[in-house]
Formats: structure tokens, sequence, C-alpha cells
């Protein structure tokens, strides 16, 4: 942390990783409400060349045999505009990568996580808002493990924008949990 070398750049979003934990630190977005391209999901995750698989969680290892969800950190429409339809494309491409996910359970990642996630993205189209989203998990040592693997427990969201009247910085945060919906480790 701390080091240019640990950054990530994608098409209108960033990612800080963590070796250790091989999961992204946080992620900071940028999101243009007024360039926003309706597109069509495609599901194909996975590695970032730049840095080692093996930093990386993936699928085979992970997110297969195990209950979570692959909870974007950068929510793929987010990142999907642009100026033209192939910049808005590569934007939702870049957000499928291993960089970009954490483990997340299906009630947090599919309900309160995308709830939170539609209300900013919602707000920033039908307003025309540029915003800037970060978003990352909150590391605890006694995390619980799961196929030897420490899952966070709790997400932070930070979103930033300006106040299209006064010019003056807007902000909200978000702290949501998955804490009491995890599974249970083995039987």
């Amino acid at each position: 942390t701390g080091a240019p070398k640990n950054l990530l750049a994608y098409t209108h979003f960033s990612v800080v990783m963590s070796a250790k934990r091989r999961l992204p630190i946080y992620t900071a977005e940028n999101l243009d409400g007024s360039l926003k391209i309706k597109l069509k999901r495609k599901d194909s995750w996975g590695f970032d060349p730049r840095i080692p698989e093996a930093a990386q969680l993936g699928h085979d290892e992970f997110y297969g045999p195990e209950e979570f969800d692959k909870g974007h950190m950068v929510r793929r429409e987010n990142a999907g505009w642009g100026t033209t339809m192939e910049e808005a494309q590569l934007g939702e491409d870049d957000s499928f990568v291993y960089t970009n996910a954490i483990p997340q359970v299906p009630q947090l990642n599919q309900r309160t996580w995308l709830s939170l996630e539609d209300y900013v993205l919602d707000n920033a189209r039908t307003l025309g808002f540029k915003v800037n989203i970060f978003s990352g998990p909150v590391f605890r040592e006694d995390d619980p493990l799961y196929s030897g693997v420490p899952v966070p427990v709790d997400f932070w969201k930070v979103v930033v924008a300006l106040d299209a009247e006064t010019g003056k910085l807007l902000t909200s945060a978000y702290l949501l949990s998955q804490e009491g919906l995890m599974p249970e480790e083995g039987f």
C-alpha cells in the first residue's frame, strides 16, 4: 500500500490490491451519469495479467466451491459510460476481473449492496451527475476463514459529487455488513 506500483488502472476505475489477502484494498471509480450507456451484461471473469494469478482470488480455487458471489467493488454498470459504445463496453468488460471482486454472500451482494449501488447509479444517471465512488472491504485479523481465505465481514462505500447549485462537495458514506449471513464452514 502507498506505492504507485500497487495501483491497477482500468477504464473509469482503479484498484489497489492486497497481495496478502489477494483482494482489493479499495477501488476508486469515476462515473459520468450524463454519458451512461445501457449495455447487455457479459459475465466473463478473468485474472488481471499484470499481476500474478497467485495474488488474485479466482473462481476454481474459491468462488466455485464456496457459497459466495463475486461481489463487484466497482459495479459493472457504473463503468459502462463514455462518449462511444466501445468506451462504455470496455469499462464494463474491465469490471469482470478478480481484482475487482470480493466474496459477498448473495443476500448482501444481490440485495443490500445492490440497492445502494442502484441508488447511486440512478441518481447519477437521472441528474447527470459526475460522481467519484470509493469502495472496499474492512479487513480484520479475525475475519472468518473459508477455504483458507479470510473473508471480510464489512464493506464501505464513499460517494462524492459536486452540488450543481453551490459547487461544493457532497459526500455520503456507507458501511454494510454480511455478519450473521455468512455460511457455516464445514458441517
